[in-house]
């Protein structure tokens, strides 16, 4: 590949929003978790096991689990929860998607009696369902499951169509119907006895395995809990290389040091500042010829990152940053930026009376366990969380930490352009000529001591 004005010929063209994509499953940029690919796939095939696949907003478990599916199913059903839904809806909804299945051109290359006991007993219970529907005013009940449609015959149509379940966004069910969702689970590891494939997963965030788990005992041995974590850095650069070569483009060193870092860990960063980025140059699909990024544009699609979530997570970086005088030291700030800065985690107490020494302004233990604390509260915005086990705190919405992130860094950026012409005394008196959108991060930055005397 020659980089310059050269023409590349692109046999397959892409859009970009289809390698870099946000808000969905990736294929183009999948990136292999060795640490977690032999343990997923050594579940996904053992006869009558079933699985939870749990962890944060965004790191990527719906897309490792498709990609890891399209490799070992032939088909498969995806339930998706919300908090007004029953489970007997998630069942009817699973039962209609699996009609497009048995009426398919795949089932119909299966066995001929197979094909037709099926289709005969799935047109029964479909009966009964829209039956039992018209019979009732709009006013009454949702749609119940009909009598025929047992567990175990769920079990057996998913079995026969040699499919498996998935259930996403578990967390999101009201606990008394979770319940149900571990009686059906031990169904199916009985019928699995009748049909190797059959399996209910379920996805969800941190704590779903533990939720499943202590609604049945039972189950204790017959699920697999599949912990995804934060993507590694390398991992994140592995996404932004693979969409390199799709989109026929070439991101500086630098630029990818820096989205990988900022990410903290979450894919669907990456992937939203990478596709900012491609977007600040108009690319929206594979490029004749090899196209460049630099930091300016990195600059760019950060600030468009920042302005794209400046609603909800804005709010609460403004509450969580915010100060009872304007004349203290933004204490709240550096307890935020502790986080951003250091390499782990959950801080202690002990790594926030390091990080205010550091910086030559040292405070009480006392003041800081109350702050801290305070931090959790609604009034700062929840923005961090407290873990009585390890007795430490942390960031727990990851999409928050990193508009943190991004935020502190746009700040820096802009001061630092700033202190290049003025000393600070000036630059204090022209902030009003800043944007208005600007203008709360500067003050923040400014009064952090991040370019001038603490």
């Amino acid at each position: 590949m020659i980089i310059g004005f050269q023409i590349i010929s692109i046999m397959n063209k892409l859009d970009a929003s289809e390698v870099f994509t946000p808000s969905s499953p990736a294929t183009y940029t999948f990136v292999e978790r060795h640490s977690l690919n032999s343990l997923l796939v050594d579940s996904l095939r053992t006869r009558g096991k079933q699985l939870i696949i749990y962890g944060h907003t965004g790191t990527g478990k719906t897309t490792l689990l498709n990609n890891k599916l399209n490799q070992i199913y032939e088909d498969f059903v995806v339930s998706r929860c919300t908090s007004d839904m029953t489970f007997h809806q998630l069942v009817l909804n699973a039962f209609d998607d699996l009609g497009k299945f048995i009426i398919s051109s795949r089932t119909l290359a299966k066995e001929v009696s197979s094909n037709f006991n099926i289709a005969s007993e799935f047109k029964i219970i479909q009966g009964s369902i829209n039956s039992s529907n018209s019979s009732r005013s709009s006013e009454e009940l949702k749609p119940i499951v009909p009598s025929q449609l047992t567990p175990q015959k769920l079990a057996s149509f998913f079995g026969t169509l040699r499919a498996c379940w998935v259930i996403d966004d578990f967390h999101k069910m009201p606990i008394a119907e979770k319940r149900h969702l571990a009686q059906w689970m031990k169904v199916f590891v009985d019928e699995s006895v009748n049909y190797s494939t059959v399996k209910i997963i379920v996805i969800g965030a941190v704590g779903s395995a533990k939720e499943v788990i202590e609604l049945d005992h039972e189950l204790n041995n017959r699920v697999t809990e599949i912990l995804v974590p934060f993507m590694s850095e390398d991992e994140l650069k592995g996404i932004i290389y693979n969409g390199e070569l799709k989109l026929n483009i070439q991101i500086d060193s630098d630029v990818i040091e820096k989205i990988s870092k900022l990410s903290t860990g979450v894919p669907a960063v990456t992937h939203q500042l990478c596709l900012n980025l491609c977007h600040s140059k108009n690319i929206y699909e594979t490029s004749d010829y090899v196209i460049t990024f630099d930091n300016k544009d990195f600059q760019e699609a950060l600030n468009n990152y920042i302005h794209q979530n400046s609603g909800y997570l804005r709010s609460r970086y403004e509450m969580a940053t915010s100060e009872q005088s304007t004349s203290t030291i933004p204490i709240y700030y550096h307890l935020i930026r502790a986080f951003i800065r250091s390499k782990k985690r959950n801080l202690n107490i002990a790594d926030f009376i390091k990080y205010f020494k550091e910086h030559q302004h040292p405070q009480s233990e006392i003041i800081l366990q109350y702050l801290l604390d305070q931090l959790t509260t609604e009034k700062k915005g929840k923005a961090i969380s407290y873990e009585e086990d390890s007795n430490s705190w942390f960031i727990s919405d990851p999409f928050f930490k990193v508009y943190c992130a991004c935020a502190i860094d746009l700040s820096k950026t802009v001061i630092k352009a700033q202190g290049e012409l003025f000393d600070s005394e000036t630059i204090e008196k022209s902030k009003v000529r800043f944007k208005e959108q600007d203008k709360e991060l500067v003050r923040r930055a400014l009064a952090s001591g991040e370019y001038f005397d603490f």
